[in-house]
């Protein structure tokens, strides 16, 4: 399970769940980029999906369509259905140190803490 310490600003979307998705596919590609070009192009069929994610553990208060995350850390897990996919998430998460969940209005930086 990834914990994060937050970096800056402290809002994301409540419908966080595509911003998320897209930084693990982000740090997937950081760890392999061919992989994540064959994920990309081909991937492994139609419905299959390559990973899932619980909800961001953090306390929160809801601004409008926003959370404002009321902890500067935040932990989830993420579940690999294929093991060449967790390899790469794991190298990728570690060359990189950051996860980003973003949207057009908002945008939080976390730094990686721990990985269990």
């Amino acid at each position: 399970m990834p914990r994060f310490r937050q970096l800056f600003q402290s809002i994301i979307p409540i419908n966080y769940q595509y911003p998320l998705s897209s930084a693990i596919y982000k740090i997937l590609a950081k760890g392999d980029t061919e992989y994540a070009a064959f994920l990309h192009e081909k991937g492994y069929g139609k419905g299959l999906k390559l990973f899932s994610f619980s909800q961001l553990n953090v306390p929160f208060k809801i601004q409008g369509d926003r959370l404002r995350l009321l902890s500067n850390e935040v932990e989830f897990q993420v579940s690999f259905h294929i093991p060449e996919a967790m390899e790469n998430f794991v190298k990728g998460l570690f060359q990189s140190e950051t996860i980003d969940i973003a949207d057009k209005k908002s945008k939080v930086s976390f730094k990686v803490k721990s990985v269990e």
